[in-house]
């Protein structure tokens, strides 16, 4: 039975782990804007799109632990359309190569 919630434990630890914490969204604004170019206003609109899509993420698992789900196929589900939403408005501020580019990493 250990054995069991450990196991649980870790698969639902792997994609909190996986994701940069919140207070490392400089550091991702950093990298988009060496590696895509991004301009002062570009930089201005992408740092609240991502530090949006990050807590939300966090509090997402965070409940999902809380309330002791283990369908880690519905945490996916729904992080997916987190992520949906995050492309969608960094698509209103990026140029369509940035967005490539950007979605290729």
């Amino acid at each position: 039975m250990w054995c069991l919630y450990l196991a649980i434990f870790f698969v639902l630890s792997l994609p909190f782990y996986a994701q940069a914490d919140p207070s490392k969204v400089d550091d991702i604004v950093t990298k988009m804007k060496t590696e895509l170019n991004l301009t002062p206003p570009q930089i201005d609109a992408v740092k609240p799109t991502i530090q949006g899509y990050m807590s939300s993420r966090k509090q997402l698992i965070q409940n999902f632990r809380q309330q002791g789900l283990t369908d880690k196929d519905a945490l996916k589900s729904q992080i997916d359309q987190l992520k949906s939403i995050e492309r969608q408005k960094l698509s209103q501020v990026l140029s369509q190569a940035q967005m490539d580019k950007w979605l290729e990493k």
